[in-house]
C-alpha cells in the first residue's frame, strides 16, 4: 500500500472530531483489532462511534472499505497513518481545530496532573499563563509528549530575563500541533512585555496569529493593568491579512449584565443595580487617574476588539443570558468573576466554547481553562 493509496481513503471519512492519540505499539494494536472486527468478526459500529476518530475506528473503517488485508498489510496501512499523523500538512483531515487557554496559577507540584487533564481533551493549541520560569521546560517537554511539539514561552523571547522575578515571575506559554513561529514581544507597548506572547501558528487550514495575554490584576499593580489594556489595544486595533486569536486571564471584568453590559472595576455599582463612574483612583505606587480611563482601558479590549474582528467567542456563542464565570477568590466564599476570554476572528468560526469547571475543582488550579472549538473556514492569507 502506498502512502498516495491511504491518505486517499482517509480523505475521503467523515467524522465529527479527530481524538487520535499520537501513535505507539497499543495504538497499533487498537488498529488492527478494529480492522479485523470489520473483516473478520463483522461487527457494525453505529454512526455515534464513528463521529469521533480514534485509531480503533480507523481500522474499523479501513477494514470496511479495502476489505480483508494481511497482518503485514494492516501494519503497513498503520505505519503510513502515523507518519501522516506526524506531519502538519496532512492534519487538513481534522474538521475542528480545538484551542484551550487555562491561568496554570503556577502550581509546580500539579504539573503533571495538569497535563494529564490537557491530555484528555485532546486540544491542538493551548495558551497558558502564570507559568513559572522553573516549570517551563518541563510544561514544553510534557506538551510535545502529548502530540504539541512545537512551543515558544515568554522566558525564551523575553528583553529582559533578569526582571523576571517577585510580581514578574511569570509568564506565558504556547505549544501547538502544528508549527510555531515566534513574534517579537516589543510588538505590544505594554508594561510588563512576559505577560503578553505571541506567535504564528501554520494550521492545516490558515496562518494564525495567536497572542496569549496575563493581564496584571489591579488591587497589586494599580495602572499597569490598564496600561496593559492600552497596550493591547494598540496593537491589535487594526485589521488583519490573516485571523487571529486573543486569549488569556485578563482580570476583568467586575461583572456581566444580562441585558450585554459590562461593568468594568473604574466602576461602582450602586444599591439599585446601576454602574457609575466616578472621581479618581491612586494605586499602591502612589500614581492617581481617573476611573473614566480605567474604565475605558477595559472596555477598550474586551468590547472594542470586536470592531476589528475580534469579539468575545462565548458570549457569540452564548448571549449574556448565560452566567459563567472562571474563578473564584480561592475557590469558595467569593463572588465568581469571567476573567479568562478568547477573542477571535469569525472566519476561524468558532462553534463551541465551554469552561471546563471540573478541573479547578479538582485544585489543579484556581481557574477554570476556557476550551473553544473552531472550524475554520479556508483562508487566502493573501486576501486584504
Amino acid at each position: 500500500m502506498t502512502t498516495s493509496e491511504v491518505a486517499e481513503v482517509l480523505g475521503r471519512l467523515r467524522f465529527e472530531r479527530d481524538d487520535r492519540d499520537p501513535p505507539d505499539e497499543r495504538r497499533r494494536g487498537q488498529f488492527k483489532a478494529g480492522w479485523e472486527d470489520a473483516t473478520v468478526r463483522g461487527e457494525v459500529y453505529a454512526e455515534e462511534t464513528l463521529q469521533r476518530l480514534t485509531w480503533h475506528n480507523l481500522g474499523y473503517r479501513f477494514g470496511s472499505l479495502l476489505g480483508h488485508r494481511s497482518s503485514d498489510e494492516i501494519t503497513e496501512a498503520y505505519e503510513i497513518l502515523a507518519d501522516l499523523y506526524q506531519r502538519p500538512q496532512a492534519n487538513i483531515i481534522r474538521q475542528a481545530l480545538r484551542l484551550i487557554s487555562w491561568n496554570v496559577n503556577g502550581r509546580v507540584k500539579r504539573l503533571q496532573d495538569q497535563v494529564t487533564a490537557l491530555t484528555e481533551r485532546k486540544p491542538d493549541v493551548v495558551a497558558l499563563q502564570e507559568v513559572r520560569v522553573t516549570t517551563a521546560s518541563a510544561l514544553k517537554a510534557e506538551l510535545a509528549r502529548i502530540g504539541l511539539p512545537h512551543n515558544t514561552d515568554s522566558f525564551g523571547v523575553a528583553a529582559d530575563p533578569s526582571v523576571l522575578t517577585g510580581r514578574r515571575r511569570d509568564g506565558e506559554l504556547i505549544a501547538s500541533r502544528w508549527p510555531v513561529t515566534a513574534l517579537p514581544p516589543g510588538a505590544f507597548p505594554v508594561p510588563w512585555t512576559e505577560r503578553i506572547l505571541s506567535a504564528v501558528i501554520e494550521s492545516p487550514w490558515t496562518t494564525i496569529e495567536t497572542h496569549t495575554a496575563h493581564v496584571p490584576n489591579g488591587s497589586t499593580n494599580g495602572w499597569t493593568k490598564i496600561e496593559s489594556f492600552e497596550g493591547i489595544y494598540r496593537r491589535l486595533a487594526c485589521r488583519s491579512d490573516r485571523p487571529r486569536i486573543l486569549c488569556g486571564d485578563f482580570n476583568s471584568p467586575q461583572k456581566e449584565m444580562s441585558d450585554g453590559r459590562l461593568v468594568t472595576w473604574g466602576e461602582d455599582i450602586l444599591p439599585t443595580g446601576e454602574a457609575v463612574i466616578k472621581g479618581t483612583w491612586r494605586d499602591p505606587d502612589g500614581r492617581e487617574d481617573s476611573n473614566e480611563r480605567w474604565a475605558l482601558g477595559e472596555r477598550s479590549v474586551l468590547e472594542g476588539l470586536a470592531v476589528f474582528d475580534l469579539p468575545d467567542v462565548y458570549r457569540t456563542l452564548h448571549g449574556y443570558g448565560a452566567e459563567e464565570f472562571s474563578w473564584c477568590w480561592k475557590g469558595t466564599g467569593g463572588t465568581p468573576r469571567r476573567f479568562d476570554h478568547v477573542f477571535a476572528s469569525r472566519e476561524l468560526n468558532a462553534v463551541r466554547c465551554q469552561y471546563l469547571h471540573l478541573l479547578r475543582e479538582a485544585g489543579l488550579s484556581d481557574h477554570s481553562p476556557i476550551e473553544v472549538d473552531f472550524e475554520p473556514r479556508k483562508v487566502d492569507c493573501g486576501a486584504t
